[in-house]
């Protein structure tokens, strides 16, 4: 009897648990799409969390820049927005900004600075509302400029993106 009942309680924990990672990233029923195509909200908040790095003026933006979002996880309002945009940088493909779910305001807030990196994976955790973001490659620079690539994961603390060992 003690041994069923212990059985059905880690099969509860296991289910409420969830996967322990996404295989795909993003996962697989979450869209890229241009944030042109989104909703005009989330559209504009895109465009105003990249201004520090392109400029109050959209209409002078390079025309290279496309912009793209997806919301993890799938939805909208108690999702994050995780933007994608190209970089011509040497830290990588991509740069990547992460905008809050929808806060009681009804707005979407930045959460910590843009990354740069390669592709994006998705790690959800147990017990954990948000996912850890973790890129294949990374680059980071030393003092003297010399340029660096490894795997590196981020998990957001509700303050700060601090870094964890890559799974």
């Amino acid at each position: 009897m003690m041994k069923k009942l212990l059985s059905s309680a880690l099969l509860s924990i296991g289910l409420l648990a969830g996967p322990a990672s996404w295989s795909a990233s993003p996962p697989p029923d979450a869209v890229w799409k241009n944030v042109a195509d989104m909703a005009e909200g989330d559209r504009q908040l895109a465009q105003t969390s990249l201004i520090d790095m392109f400029g109050e003026d959209v209409s002078l933006w390079p025309e290279w820049l496309e912009i793209d979002g997806v919301y993890i996880p799938p939805g909208k309002n108690r999702s994050m927005l995780v933007l994608r945009f190209p970089m011509r940088k040497d830290c990588g493909a991509w740069g990547y900004q992460i905008l809050s779910p929808v806060t009681s305001e009804g707005t979407r807030t930045k959460m910590g600075e843009p990354f740069c990196g390669n592709d994006l994976t998705l790690v959800n955790q147990a017990f954990q509302s948000l996912p850890d973001i973790q890129f294949d490659s990374q680059g980071s620079s030393d003092a003297e400029g010399n340029w660096s690539f490894a795997a590196a994961r981020w998990r957001w603390d509700g303050k700060q993106w601090l870094k964890y060992p890559p799974k």
